[in-house]
């Protein structure tokens, strides 16, 4: 079931076992993994189904260093989350993702590069 809060009175409450934070792809994967379960989530999405330009304001911000436009450009307050700007766009892995980081214990990929780029 999908609700919009902004038909809730000030003052009204959901209760929820789990709360997901975004309808990304992130968000929404998880929240699926419990369909069907005894939990009851919900997941707060600070967009709706269409671009809002109210909502994407929230993102305004000043950046200082290197330029950066991603912040504004790159984000995306919508029920999909940036997986909304994506447009099918897929980068190849580098072979440093592959690579275990001394910091980042059982952090190597379990499958070699060369098993994945046929796909």
């Amino acid at each position: 079931m999908i609700e919009d809060f902004n038909a809730y009175h000030d003052g009204s409450c959901a209760t929820a076992d789990i709360c997901i934070i975004g309808a990304g792809a992130a968000g929404i994967a998880i929240a699926k993994e419990f369909l069907g379960t005894r939990h009851k989530i919900v997941v707060l999405e600070g967009g709706g189904f269409d671009p809002d330009t109210d909502s994407q304001n929230l993102f305004e911000s000043e950046i200082s260093g290197l330029p950066n436009a991603s912040i504004h450009d790159g984000r995306a307050r919508i029920f999909g989350g940036t997986t909304t700007l994506w447009g099918g766009q897929a980068l190849r892995f580098e072979d440093f993702d592959f690579q275990e980081r001394c910091w980042v214990p059982h952090s190597e990929w379990p499958i070699p590069r060369k098993e994945l780029d046929p796909y």
